[in-house]
């Protein structure tokens, strides 16, 4: 090379200035994302049909309701979180993780019911479509989370699809154990059951949107 061109790319070196564009981080993203996505599942579920009667004061006072209602909105913020980390090479894994406990926490907890329930059942707050209701609310909670993700380049395509089938299928089944009727066959039924079929419906749709994504760049 010559001096000249050394020169000539020096110049254009020490002219260039750097581009400034503010990214948000990927917590910050999925902790928006959980906000307001949980908040508008909720404000909608509540105008269809108001919430369980007496909601608050089964949480205040039935502790194992209280670590219910707790371990599922950590798992959905954490599980949030993890699936926007999951899109960004480089980026630590112990959201998922703790979200996946968190998970597997009220997962047991609502199950646990078929032991001795948590509380009284009764046809409190019984929602008419509740099983229809999850599916309204994954296909809305799902639109925007494709347009997230594919706007970022996934290393484990399948890891990030699966944290997000996961927590468009849970966040449905966690606002109908707050809103619908508490009792263990009517929540395995048309709250657990929805959210496994949700999820087993999501997973590839959103693996093969993001594969194909990555093909693309």
């Amino acid at each position: 090379m010559s001096d000249q061109h050394k020169k000539l790319i020096d110049q254009l070196v020490s002219d260039a200035a750097p581009v400034k564009q503010r990214v948000l981080p990927p917590a910050r993203i999925g902790a928006l994302w959980f906000t307001a996505a949980l908040s508008l599942s909720a404000l909608v579920m509540f105008l269809l049909q108001p919430f369980r009667a007496g909601l608050l004061e089964q949480i205040q006072t039935v502790p194992l309701y209280f670590v219910e209602v707790a371990s599922g909105f950590v798992a959905l913020a954490l599980l949030g979180v993890a699936m926007f980390k999951s899109a960004v090479p480089g980026e630590s894994k112990q959201a998922m993780y703790w979200g996946l406990a968190s998970f597997g926490i009220w997962l047991a907890t609502i199950l646990s019911g078929f032991i001795t329930p948590i509380l009284e059942p009764s046809m409190v707050g019984k929602r008419a479509e509740c099983y229809f209701e999850a599916l309204y609310y994954s296909t809305a909670s799902a639109l925007p989370v494709i347009w997230l993700l594919t706007r970022r380049y996934s290393v484990n395509a399948f890891e990030t699809a699966f944290l997000g089938a996961l927590w468009i299928a849970m966040a449905p089944a966690f606002l109908m154990q707050l809103a619908c009727m508490h009792e263990p066959n009517h929540a395995l039924s048309h709250h657990l059951l929805p959210m496994l079929l949700t999820a087993l419906v999501w997973l590839p749709v959103l693996y093969l949107i993001i594969l194909r994504r990555k093909r693309l760049r």
